[in-house]
């Protein structure tokens, strides 16, 4: 194994207002990735409202999924057309581009910003020794 897992960052710019703070795309996106990446959901995904924090987050979105390889987590900023996305996953075989593809189907963005960090690059081979 040459790695435990993948975490994909991706940061969309020039987003529409709407797809941002539309609750329903939000979680739509998050079930699309899921599905297309063969992913196990132990709960709903979940989305909150997040207030205006300060000028330059007026608030937002976020939504967050625990699956059973690990999570996907998204974080809307409307008023800049901006949203952050990760996804780790304790698989290293997946196909990255079905969830920039998703993404770009639901928000539109004018730049995508992609990012994989190859986690536990020192997974142990085997288990440690319980007593």
């Amino acid at each position: 194994m040459s790695h435990f897992g993948d975490h994909i960052i991706i940061d969309c710019y020039d987003c529409s207002f709407s797809s941002l703070s539309n609750r329903q795309n939000i979680k739509d996106c998050i079930y699309d990735i899921v599905h297309a990446c063969n992913m196990k959901l132990m709960n709903v995904p979940v989305v909150y409202k997040a207030e205006a924090v300060s000028e330059k987050d007026k608030g937002g979105y976020t939504a967050f999924a625990v699956i059973t390889e690990s999570h996907i987590s998204m974080h809307t900023f409307p008023y800049r057309g901006y949203i952050s996305i990760d996804a780790y996953t304790c698989r290293n075989d997946l196909e990255h581009t079905l969830i920039t593809d998703i993404i770009e189907e639901h928000f539109n963005p004018g730049t995508l910003d992609v990012k994989i960090v190859k986690r536990g690059t020192k997974f142990p081979d085997k288990d440690i020794n319980i007593e």
